[in-house]
C-alpha cells in the first residue's frame, strides 16, 4: 500500500474494543443487585471490593463511562474522516461519499459492538463477565478519578451559574409549565387528576425536610432487641421496613425488613445463633435539603424504599420513604394500621383545628393569606417560632388578623392548634 494505514485502523480497532468493553461493564456491573453479591462472590475477596467499591459510587461510575465515550466517538471519528479520505484518494473515489459510507458503515460496527453484543452478556452472564472485567474497570475507574471530579466541579458551578440568572428556572417554567398547563386545558382532566399533575411539577422545588416523618415520631428498635420484642413491634407498628439504633437515634445501624425475618419466625434455634446485625440492610443516608426528585431518582437506582434523613450536623432529623414521595403525588394513603387523624377540621365558617403537621403551604390556602417562612415548614414550627421554647397548652398568639391557640401537646409536640380569623 502507498499509505500506511495501520495507525488509523488501530486506533479504530482499539475504539471499538473499549466501547464494547465500557458498554459491557456499565450494562453488567450496574444490573448486579448490591444485597446479593455475597452470594455470588466470595466473602472479602478482592473482586467484592472492587464490586462493592463501584456500586457505592455508582453516579461517579455512570460519569467515568460518558467521559470515556466522548473520547472514543471522537478518537473514533477523526480516525475514520482521514482513513475515508486516504481510501477515497487512492482509488480516487468521490471523498464526500466514500466518507459518508464509511461513517454509516462504522455506525452499524459500533452499534452491533457497544450495543447488541454487550446485552446479550449482560443478559447471559453477567456475573461470569462481573468477575472477568471487574478488575481493569476499577483501574480505569481511579485513573479517571481527577478528570471525573473537574466534571463534578464544572457541572456544579454550571447548576450554580444557572440558578443564580435564572435560566433553569426560567426555562422551565416558561416553557416546560406552559405546555403542561396548556395540555391540561386541552385534555379533559378532572380535578383530582390535575392536582395529581400539578404536585409532580412540584416536585422540582420540595426538599426532603418538606416531606419526612420527623425524628419525634420515628419508630425504631435498639441493635439489642430480642426477636420476640421485635416480632411484637412489628405487629403493633404495622411498619415493615424498620431502623435499628445503637443507644440512640442518632446511630443508626440499619434497616430491618420484616421479611427478612421469615425464616425465624419458626426456628427458636435458628432465632438463638443468629445476631440481629446480619440480617440488618445497610441505611441510606439523604441530607434534609436534599430535593424529592433527586430523592426519586436515587430510590430508582438503588431499588430502595427508606432513608435516614440527616441534618447539618450528621444527626438523624428523620425518615423518609417513597411512600412519602408518592403520597405527595397522589394523597394520603392509608392501610389497615394507619389511624385516622383528619389534619384540617372546620369548627365554623371562620375558625379550623389544624395537626400541628400539616404544612404552612396548606395554612395558607386556608386563610388566603401568607405564614411562609424560611425557618419553619409546619403549623407547630410556627407556634414554636413565636413561643420562643415550647408553649404551655392554651398558648395563644396573633399573627396576619388570625388568633393561634394550642390545643393540644403530647410529649412537648404539639399536638393540635385551633386557628380563628379575628372579626373586625
Amino acid at each position: 500500500m502507498e499509505t500506511d494505514w495501520y495507525p488509523e485502523i488501530f486506533i479504530l480497532f482499539l475504539s471499538l474494543l473499549l466501547m464494547a468493553f465500557i458498554s459491557a461493564s456499565e450494562l453488567t456491573i450496574l444490573s448486579l443487585d448490591k444485597k446479593k453479591l455475597k452470594k455470588n462472590f466470595q466473602s472479602n475477596s478482592i473482586t467484592l471490593r472492587y464490586l462493592q467499591s463501584l456500586l457505592d459510587n455508582s453516579g461517579r461510575l455512570l460519569l467515568t463511562f460518558q467521559i470515556i465515550r466522548i473520547i472514543l466517538y471522537s478518537a473514533a471519528g477523526v480516525t475514520s474522516a482521514v482513513l475515508s479520505m486516504n481510501i477515497a484518494a487512492l482509488l480516487n473515489l468521490n471523498t464526500a461519499f466514500t466518507v459518508i459510507a464509511f461513517i454509516i458503515f462504522l455506525t452499524v460496527i459500533f452499534f452491533i459492538s457497544s450495543e447488541l453484543i454487550p446485552r446479550l452478556i449482560s443478559e447471559k452472564s453477567a456475573i461470569k463477565y462481573a468477575r472477568i472485567s471487574v478488575g481493569p474497570l476499577y483501574w480505569i475507574y481511579v485513573l479517571f478519578y481527577p478528570v471525573v471530579e473537574l466534571f463534578q466541579e464544572l457541572i456544579q458551578i454550571t447548576k450554580s451559574f444557572l440558578r443564580k440568572i435564572n435560566i433553569a428556572s426560567d426555562y422551565y417554567s416558561e416553557n416546560s409549565d406552559k405546555g403542561i398547563t396548556e395540555g391540561m386545558k386541552i385534555q379533559r382532566l378532572d380535578t383530582e387528576e390535575k392536582e395529581i399533575i400539578e404536585s409532580i411539577m412540584d416536585f422540582r422545588t420540595l426538599t426532603v425536610r418538606e416531606i419526612m416523618t420527623p425524628r419525634v415520631d420515628i419508630k425504631s428498635i435498639s441493635i439489642d432487641s430480642h426477636f420476640e420484642e421485635i416480632f411484637e413491634f412489628i405487629v403493633k407498628s404495622g411498619h415493615s421496613r424498620i431502623p435499628v439504633h445503637n443507644n440512640d437515634l442518632d446511630q443508626i445501624s440499619g434497616i430491618l425488613y420484616a421479611k427478612d425475618l421469615i425464616p425465624y419466625l419458626m426456628n427458636e434455634k435458628l432465632r438463638k445463633h443468629t445476631n440481629l446485625t446480619k440480617i440488618l440492610r445497610e441505611p441510606m443516608f439523604v441530607p434534609a435539603s436534599k430535593m424529592v426528585n433527586d430523592l426519586l431518582v436515587e430510590f430508582q437506582e438503588k431499588k430502595l424504599h427508606i432513608a435516614i434523613v440527616v441534618d447539618e450536623y450528621g444527626g438523624t432529623a428523620g425518615i423518609v420513604s417513597l411512600e412519602d414521595i408518592i403520597e405527595e403525588a397522589v394523597g394520603e394513603i392509608r392501610d389497615e394500621f394507619d389511624k385516622e387523624e383528619i389534619p384540617v377540621v372546620k369548627l365554623s365558617e371562620n375558625a379550623f383545628q389544624l395537626l400541628g403537621k400539616v404544612s404552612i403551604d396548606q395554612l395558607n390556602e386556608l386563610t388566603s393569606s401568607d405564614f411562609s417562612s424560611d425557618e419553619f415548614d409546619t403549623v407547630g414550627g410556627l407556634v414554636l417560632n413565636q413561643a420562643g421554647s415550647v408553649p404551655y397548652l392554651g398558648y395563644a398568639f396573633e399573627l396576619n388578623g388570625y388568633k393561634f391557640t394550642v390545643s393540644e401537646i403530647i410529649r412537648k409536640r404539639i399536638k393540635k392548634v385551633t386557628v380563628e380569623k379575628i372579626l373586625k
